[in-house]
């Protein structure tokens, strides 16, 4: 099985963070994100992983266009991976939560919890 940067081995399930291949920065870098091991490809030193993870953008409540934006949020998300999260705080927060599958290298990434 492959491993991480420190040479602990690799197990779905895990909660990690590196850089993977598709995910950029505001820079166009490859960003460091965490996630989720979904998937590993043993026997192989590159794009041997699959990473579940998320990206939240805040949804604006002053914009005119802002019940329209949940609503198709809703229904995109109703369809694919993903939901609409109100916070609890009095200032009523609202984020639109986006999964995404990643890809890389598990000698990318390090342990950050292994669930027990």
């Amino acid at each position: 099985m492959p491993h991480y940067k420190d040479g602990t081995e690799a197990k779905v399930g895990d909660l990690i963070k590196g850089t993977g291949y598709n995910i950029k920065d505001a820079n166009g870098q490859p960003a460091v994100i965490s996630g989720t091991l979904i998937q590993i490809t043993p026997n192989s030193d590159s794009c041997n992983l699959v990473i579940l993870t998320t990206e939240a953008k805040r949804l604006d409540p002053t914009d005119p266009g802002f019940i329209y934006r949940v609503r198709e949020a809703h229904d995109v998300f109703s369809t694919y991976p993903g939901g609409i999260v109100d916070s609890t705080k009095t200032d009523r927060e609202t984020y639109a939560l986006k999964l995404y599958r990643e890809y890389g290298a598990i000698k990318d990434f390090e342990l950050v919890h292994r669930p027990d």
